[in-house]
């Protein structure tokens, strides 16, 4: 009997691992991609919003790309399709230089400002409470 037992418990110890095993990486990337849908669905964007706002984040894409040097375009375009808590370490082995830092700060600033620009009045209060609720998320211990 005793023998019998011993690959039904060799199997199950075997495959625990997979029963408790986190989120496959593409349902968490999924789902944090739906998290971002959803948080501009919010918004009620038309769809010309929509597709000015597109365009903004296009742009500004290729903007910090022209402030890399190659090698730290081809380090980037190897994070393509790591989780996003993987791709913020990374980001920060890119070494940037203070010039750097700092063109990447603007380009964020003025792209913040365009599409803040497009947004109707209550848009903006909306995306306003959003990012103070996130400060608050990141600011809580275990949330860095």
């Amino acid at each position: 009997m005793r023998i019998l037992c011993l690959p039904a418990l060799l199997g199950l110890v075997l495959a625990m691992p997979v029963l408790i095993a986190p989120p496959a990486q593409a349902e968490v990337e999924l789902a944090q991609k739906n998290n971002r849908r959803s948080f501009w669905s919010e918004l009620n964007l038309t769809p010309e919003q929509q597709q000015r706002i597109q365009q903004i984040r296009q742009n500004a894409r290729a903007q910090m790309q022209q402030v890399l040097t190659p090698e730290q375009r081809q380090q980037l375009s190897q994070l393509q399709g790591q989780p996003p808590e993987q791709r913020r370490l990374s980001m920060k082995n890119l070494n940037l230089t203070d010039a750097q830092k700092a063109q990447m700060r603007q380009i964020r600033a003025n792209t913040r400002q365009q599409i803040e620009a497009i947004l109707t009045s209550e848009q903006r209060q909306q995306l306003e409470a959003r990012r103070q609720a996130w400060q608050q998320r990141r600011g809580q211990p275990g949330n860095l």
